[in-house]
């Protein structure tokens, strides 16, 4: 059984990272050390001319960086730093493991000499003496790679600044931890930059602390990991301020009730721990620990509520600053199907079970779960998208003030329903680039449009009339959600699928909204608009397709037919 010493490695750092003078890296893995002096595109370092292009890291006696390289080059810098240090280290540990005969343990070393570089008459020198011994006989002798990087690179996190306070400090230390978990010199800055550590610092819980058992302290850290990776993955942001949420928000306070459950061994109701971050359009809350899943939900949530910001925009807002959406994602579809607005001892609602997610008005909550599958971000984000839609239309819309809108039994009854999914696909069908901040309305792969064109030539839409003058109560009575009417084989889905009257419904409503926005150059983009600020508050001598758009219902389902038509074979707006 190998052991690891910490201390020793951590004074082999200390020691062997003490340059003479500046350190440069460069992309050949050269590592070249002196004075350094900067002369435009070049470095002058030990008699050398370097590109600036060439060096991957540079960084003074002390540790700190001269250059601002991007976080893969800097790291793969260390790599190079380290690597160096432990070949030393590798040479005095096969050379021990040969005198003590533990053949096994040398020749893993070294392997590990190989990929660290020793030189080739090293290697060779140490094969033959290790040909001599047991090779079956084990010793106990660690190189300690992982955990000699993570020193190291703490150490440097540290070096170059307060790590609380640098979005790069932090990065460096989940980098050090992910290297190695247990490693002490990276635990010790977590502990103090971390929730606990702070407050310790204010003096609000130092005597709580100081009595804290191992249990604790593990249970944690293990807490404040997931509060590094929230600080990492999640909160940085080009596109807008990101902060996240203290257990004391209300919005936390209402969330842990939703996410208490009753222990079956105890018979105490417990909290499940939960995450949650706020910006100026979503308050997002979370118990997964899985933050690049976050990451991407958050991302979205914020664009669709950006993007409809700007499409919606107007010179005469009636809402101020609005309240944000608040957004719950659960962990799986059980804790989705299980909590999703019940009450304590309630009995789940069978019609959640059969979702992905769903807007409560009354809750101003979108819910959602993540699901354990293989490209399950497809799915997820147009669930998303399409539900953040309906919430964020009815609770920030700045074209109408809350008071416009009518009682629920008056809205289910006004006709124009259509507007309501087909803006929540025209969204839906929305091209989101998370990366650069970006979104484009007009997607040339649009199933709306796919899936009309293709069942109108089998003359198999639902009546466009029909469609047009439905109310929220017909819908749910009198359109057939199972029983398929037409089959749809378009270009952008591998196999033929059914589709029912409800699905043409909400296909059919995308195309027209998506037709509305953009043919003919806009000419009906602001009288879909208003369309919408019509429907939402039950103006009904507004919502004919006559009064809105100068034109019958079957006519405007001729346009959208047609205007499919073109979009499938090449036509894009200019």
């Amino acid at each position: 059984m190998m052991t690891r010493n910490r201390n020793s490695l951590t004074c082999l750092l200390l020691i062997t990272s003490i340059a003479l003078g500046d350190t440069v890296v460069l992309r050949d893995r050269t590592i070249l050390e002196g004075e350094v002096t900067a002369s435009g595109e070049n470095l002058q370092v030990a008699g050398r001319s370097v590109p600036n292009s060439d060096v991957l890291l540079w960084e003074d006696d002390a540790g700190k960086l001269k250059n601002e390289p991007v976080l893969r080059d800097q790291l793969r810098a260390y790599r190079v730093i380290v690597d160096r240090q432990l070949r030393t280290r590798c040479r005095e540990l096969i050379t021990k493991a040969i005198e003590a005969g533990a053949g096994d343990t040398a020749r893993a070393l070294l392997q590990q000499g190989d990929r660290l570089g020793l030189e080739p008459n090293e290697l060779d020198a140490f094969k033959a003496k290790i040909a001599k011994i047991d090779a079956e006989k084990k010793g106990e002798f660690d190189l300690g790679a992982d955990q000699a990087y993570a020193s190291f690179v703490t150490t440097r996190a540290v070096a170059n600044g307060a790590v609380e306070e640098s979005e790069r400090g932090l990065q460096l230390l989940r980098e050090a931890l992910n290297a190695d978990a247990e490693n002490e010199d990276g635990l010790k800055v977590l502990d103090k930059v971390g929730p606990s550590g702070r407050a310790a610092r204010s003096g609000s819980r130092r005597r709580r602390r100081r009595r804290r058992s191992k249990d604790q302290v593990a249970k944690m850290r293990e807490r404040t990991r997931v509060w590094l990776n929230w600080q990492v993955d999640v909160l940085p942001s080009k596109f807008g301020r990101i902060r996240m949420l203290d257990m004391s928000h209300p919005e936390m306070e209402r969330a842990k009730q939703l996410w208490t459950q009753r222990n079956p061994d105890t018979g105490k109701f417990e909290s499940k721990p939960i995450f949650g971050v706020e910006t100026s359009e979503i308050v997002f809350i979370t118990p997964m620990e899985r933050t690049d899943v976050v990451r991407l939900c958050v991302s979205i949530a914020r664009f669709t509520a950006q993007s409809l910001a700007k499409m919606m925009q107007t010179e005469a807002p009636k809402r101020g600053d609005s309240d944000p959406l608040v957004i719950y994602l659960y962990a799986n579809r059980k804790e989705y199907i299980e909590l999703s607005g019940m009450g304590r001892g309630v009995a789940p609602n069978p019609m959640i079970a059969m979702s992905a997610g769903h807007y409560v008005p009354s809750e101003n909550v979108s819910r959602f779960f993540w699901p354990d599958r293989a490209g399950a971000w497809e799915s997820v984000k147009e669930t998303f998208v399409h539900e953040l839609t309906h919430h964020w239309i009815q609770e920030r819309n700045p074209r109408w003030s809350r008071p416009e809108q009518p009682k629920i039994e008056d809205s289910v009854t006004t006709p124009g329903v259509w507007i309501v999914e087909g803006m929540a696909v025209f969204l839906q069908e929305t091209r989101f680039d998370l990366d650069r901040g970006k979104w484009a309305h007009f997607n040339p792969k649009m199933m709306s449009f796919d899936s009309v064109d293709s069942i109108a030539r089998a003359k198999n839409l639902m009546d466009w009339k029909k469609l047009f003058t439905i109310t929220k109560v017909q819908l749910n009575t009198e359109v057939d959600a199972q029983k398929p009417m037409a089959r749809y084989k378009g270009r952008w889905n591998l196999f033929p699928m059914g589709m029912s009257e409800m699905l043409l419904f909400y296909k059919q409503s995308g195309a027209a909204c998506s037709y509305l926005y953009h043919a003919e150059n806009g000419k009906y983009r602001d009288a879909l608009l208003d369309y919408v600020t019509n429907y939402y508050t039950g103006q009904k001598d507004k919502t004919s397709i006559q009064a809105a758009f100068g034109m019958s219902e079957e006519e405007l389902g001729k346009r959208i037919e047609e205007f499919s038509k073109k979009v499938v074979n090449g036509w894009r707006p200019k």
